[in-house]
């Protein structure tokens, strides 16, 4: 069975037999409102927490591992990249066109 809500059945909440789906059809946006939204696993652990007004968290194995702040974001752990983009003098404190190795001795 669907729970269908709206005047075209937009909103619709369903089983089907293996997966739960919460689906939009519409031409609107599906919204979701709280001061305070958490994802968790079938385990219950957190994988992403959302706070009004505040930081997004998102999580691995239950333990944070990026969060958003009002000056960027902070990331524990590794950052893996296929590509970036600027000279990264801003991450490295080294000047624009000098390499690590050239600024060192330098």
């Amino acid at each position: 069975d669907r729970l269908r809500l709206g005047s075209s059945d937009d909103l619709q909440i369903y089983h089907d037999g293996s997966n739960s789906y919460i689906s939009e059809g519409g031409t609107g946006v599906l919204k979701i409102s709280s001061n305070r939204t958490e994802i968790l696993s079938g385990s219950g652990e957190i994988c992403a927490h959302f706070q009004g007004d505040g930081p997004v968290d998102l999580y691995h194995n239950n333990s944070r591992k990026l969060e958003t702040t009002s000056s960027g974001i902070t990331v524990t752990g590794t950052v893996a990249a296929t590509a970036v983009t600027g000279d990264g003098s801003g991450l490295t404190n080294v000047p624009a066109g000098f390499s690590a190795i050239n600024f060192v001795l330098s």
